[in-house]
């Protein structure tokens, strides 16, 4: 079992690779920042946001991988007692504040987009849907002391992409 085990490729770090394959080399260090932490439903939309604030001119600055001081931030920092994936999305907001960003990126995800053709929607949990009130505004000591302001979106993916095109042009 030995052998197999070790010609069975990463398929997380496959992942990584893949996903940060989007983001565009630096060419300089001028230029606005925008952090944009990793947690939550990071991996389905980094390379929809990351390609959207790339365009506008900004460099993408994302948390590191999570580890266990991104979880224990996130048990410390957490203000309600919520699943054990949102206290992670606290710790990586704290860690993406400590980057010194010029903005600090919390999409509030209402519903993605439709998994079925038979669903009438495809809507994310409460929690997922109201991350931005929980760890940016709802809980102003996430980001005290680091203060980047707080750029907030409310979006929902399954309402189609007029929708969308909409709600990032606001």
């Amino acid at each position: 079992h030995e052998a197999e085990t070790e010609s069975f490729p990463d398929l997380f770090a496959e992942r990584e690779k893949i996903l940060f394959e989007c983001i565009p080399p630096l060419h300089s260090n001028t230029g606005k920042t925008i952090g944009y932490p990793r947690g939550l439903l990071f991996y389905d939309y980094f390379p929809f946001f990351s390609a959207f604030f790339t365009e506008l001119g900004y460099r993408v600055i994302c948390s590191g991988p999570t580890t266990v001081l991104t979880i224990r931030a996130g048990f410390q920092e957490a203000e309600s007692q919520p699943c054990l994936p949102v206290r992670i999305a606290c710790g990586h907001v704290r860690q993406t504040a400590h980057e010194k960003v010029d903005l600090l990126f919390l999409p509030n995800v209402l519903a993605e987009e439709k998994k079925l053709e038979n669903s009438e929607h495809g809507l994310a949990c409460a929690y997922i849907q109201s991350v931005a009130d929980l760890v940016g505004k709802g809980r102003k000591s996430l980001v005290k002391g680091m203060s980047p302001p707080v750029v907030t979106l409310d979006i929902a993916f399954d309402r189609g992409p007029e929708h969308v095109e909409r709600k990032m042009a606001e």
